[in-house]
C-alpha cells in the first residue's frame, strides 16, 4: 500500500437495532444456540483472555485484512463485530478507506441495518446481502445513501472449497468467531468467485483469532513498517505482504515476482516492508528491488525459488 500503516477509523461500540421492512428477516437460531463453540474453540477459550475469553484478533493485523478486501473489492468501509451465544454483537473495529466521505451513511446504516444483519449471519452461518433486490434498492436511496450494496460474512474456522467448475466442493464449516459487514458504493457481483474470496476472507480473520495470544490486543504494540521502493502503487498483493508481515511480526517482508525466460526462472524482489525498529544500511537490510536485485539478496532469493519449486510454504529455523 503507498503508506505502510494505514489508519484505524471509528472506536468500538454496541449496536442494537431492528430491521426495516426490506424481506431480509432473522431466522430462529439453530439448536444449541446462534453460535456453537467448537473443540478448538472450547480449548482456547479454556486458556483465553479474563473470564477464558477468546482474545479478540490482534487490530493491526486485522486492520490489513480489511485493508486487502477493500481494495480488492473497491468498498467504501468494513466493520468487524464480536458475536456470543450470551450477549448481543459488538462492534470491534472499522476499516474505512475514505475516512469521513462515509460517516454519514455509515451511521444510518449501523442505526437500522448492520446490528440484525450481523445476528442473521451469525445465525445462518451464511453470508447476507442487501441491496440487491428492488425493495432494498429503493430503501437506500429514500435513505440518502450512497451505498448500493451492504453484505455480512461470518468468519468461520474452515473456508469452503470451490473446484475448478465452480461448484462448491466443500462449504466453510466451524464455529463463528465474528462477523463481518461490507459497504459498497457500487453493486459487488455475487458470483463464484466473489463467494470463495469472502469465504477465505472470513476464516483468515478466524485464524487470525485463534493464533493471538491471550490479551494480545493491550500487550503487543503495533509494529511500524518503511516501505521500499517509494513510492509504490496500492496493490492487492502489497496489501497481502503487510497482512503476512503483522501475523508473523516479521522485521523484513519481501514480496518476489517469478518469472520464465529463456535462460530459465528469473527471480526478482518487488517490494519490501522494513520494520522502523530495524533499520536499514551497510550490514542491516538491503534495499535492493528490481530487475536485477536477486544476486543481492541471495538469502531471499533461495528461499523463494525453493518455495516455487515446491509449490508449498518452506521454513527455516535459526538456534
Amino acid at each position: 500500500p503507498p503508506a505502510a500503516e494505514p489508519t484505524s477509523a471509528a472506536p468500538p461500540s454496541s449496536l442494537s437495532s431492528s430491521l426495516p421492512q426490506s424481506g431480509l428477516h432473522a431466522p430462529a437460531a439453530p439448536p444449541g444456540g446462534r453460535v456453537g463453540p467448537s473443540a478448538p474453540l472450547a480449548a482456547a477459550a479454556a486458556v483465553g483472555g479474563e473470564g477464558g475469553g477468546l482474545a479478540p484478533p490482534p487490530p493491526m493485523v486485522l486492520e490489513a485484512q480489511m485493508g486487502y478486501i477493500c481494495h480488492v473489492l473497491r468498498l467504501a468501509a468494513m466493520d468487524y463485530s464480536l458475536v456470543s451465544a450470551s450477549a448481543p454483537s459488538s462492534l470491534l473495529q472499522t476499516y474505512a478507506p475514505d475516512g469521513a466521505a462515509v460517516l454519514n451513511s455509515l451511521a444510518w446504516c449501523r442505526s437500522l441495518l448492520s446490528s440484525p444483519l450481523v445476528d442473521i449471519v451469525a445465525s445462518t452461518r451464511e453470508a447476507a446481502w442487501f441491496g440487491g433486490s428492488d425493495e432494498q434498492a429503493a430503501i437506500l436511496r429514500r435513505a440518502g445513501s450512497s451505498f448500493k450494496a451492504i453484505v455480512g460474512v461470518p468468519c468461520l474456522e474452515s473456508p469452503g472449497m470451490w473446484g475448478s467448475d465452480g461448484q462448491c466442493v466443500r462449504p466453510a464449516e466451524g464455529a463463528v468467531l465474528g462477523v463481518l459487514v461490507l459497504y459498497a458504493t457500487h453493486p459487488i457481483p455475487q458470483t463464484q468467485q466473489t463467494a470463495l474470496l469472502l469465504s477465505l476472507l472470513g476464516s483468515s480473520i478466524a485464524a487470525a483469532t485463534l493464533a493471538a495470544p491471550a490479551q494480545s490486543r493491550t500487550l503487543s504494540p503495533a509494529t511500524s513498517y518503511s516501505l521500499h521502493p517509494q513510492p509504490s502503487a496500492s496493490s492487492a498483493l502489497g496489501w497481502l505482504l503487510l497482512v503476512a508481515a503483522r501475523v508473523v511480526q516479521a522485521d523484513v517482508a519481501e514480496h518476489w515476482r517469478a518469472e520464465l525466460g529463456s535462460a530459465g526462472v528469473a527471480m526478482s524482489a518487488e517490494r519490501l516492508l522494513i520494520a522502523l525498529s530495524v533499520g536499514s544500511g551497510p550490514g542491516r537490510v538491503t534495499l535492493s528491488t528490481g530487475a536485477d536485485s536477486e544476486a543481492d539478496h541471495p538469502f531471499s532469493s533461495q528461499m523463494c525459488r525453493a518455495a516455487f519449486y515446491a509449490g508449498k510454504v518452506v521454513w527455516t529455523l535459526t538456534p
